[in-house]
């Protein structure tokens, strides 16, 4: 089977992608919620989402 889907070669591509559509659904994920179901890459997810979630004091 050959999947061009770029995120099913990349783990932490998969996680963000069901984090996104958790989003899409109306949920409202937890980020350590997904640090804790992944946490060899918790501090990624961390600095990630928050990254694009908080805003900046310009």
């Amino acid at each position: 089977m050959n999947d061009n889907n770029p995120s099913t070669a990349d783990p932490f591509g998969q996680i963000a992608d069901e984090f996104v559509e958790a989003f899409r659904q109306g949920k409202r994920p937890s980020v350590e919620e997904f640090a804790g179901r992944y946490p060899e890459y918790a501090d990624e997810i961390r600095f990630i989402v928050l990254s694009h979630t908080c805003p900046t004091n310009q």
